[in-house]
């Protein structure tokens, strides 16, 4: 998503786009939604922190995402794994952001732009990718997997149809969809909601 489709979302708190492949500390400060400034509430964004030099930085590391260690209970990674170059980063990013208790949900289809996604993620069949993604969960933010849905067909068990409801996606498909559901260890709360959508970054968070 970009800036000017997440500053029309009257849903939202505030937003960043956020390019997830660039060097660390490249995040800017998310902005109250349809303005520019600091985060929600004014306490909320965690500044940026110093951009290393690009060259010979970590390949799992990414830009520090601009909100405080605790700050979602909820995230969504939604049609953008295919994309990152570094994900075991990005999802050590989710480990940091969530909330103990707090839950990560990283969804995906068939549907994507070839020419840009990356050569591991296309040589890998459907089982392959649910396989990487729980690796990407469960080894780069140490979040614990807890509901793997795998919907291959537009239309299967009345159980998968509930799972999908609760990920707010509508139960007659027109293309497989797959998606991981994982949690981080500890109590549960409740504060924000984020997302993180399209080729490599985007977001907003809600409450």
């Amino acid at each position: 998503m970009n800036a000017v489709e997440l500053g029309r979302n009257a849903a939202l708190d505030a937003w960043a786009v956020v390019d997830l492949n660039a060097a660390p500390g490249a995040a800017g400060a998310p902005a109250p939604a349809g303005s520019g400034g600091a985060g929600p509430d004014g306490d909320a964004a965690a500044p940026a922190s110093a951009a290393p030099a690009a060259a010979g930085w970590p390949p799992g590391q990414v830009a520090a995402l601009p909100y405080l260690p605790g700050y979602f209970d909820a995230l969504l990674c939604n049609a953008t794994v295919a994309y990152l170059t570094r994900p075991e980063g990005v999802m050590a990013e989710f480990g940091r952001l969530l909330r103990p208790g707090g839950v990560a949900i990283v969804a995906w289809s068939d549907a994507l732009f070839y020419d840009k996604a990356l050569a591991g993620w296309l040589s890998a069949d459907p089982p392959g990718r649910l396989a990487l993604v729980r690796h990407y969960l469960t080894a780069g933010a140490g979040l614990e997997v807890v509901e793997e849905v795998a919907v291959s067909a537009p239309r299967e068990a009345a159980v998968t149809h509930r799972q999908l409801q609760r990920l707010g996606r509508e139960a007659a498909l027109e293309e497989p969809f797959y998606a991981i559901v994982a949690r981080k260890l500890g109590g549960g709360s409740s504060w924000g909601k984020g997302t993180c959508g399209g080729e490599s970054g985007g977001g907003g968070a809600r409450r």
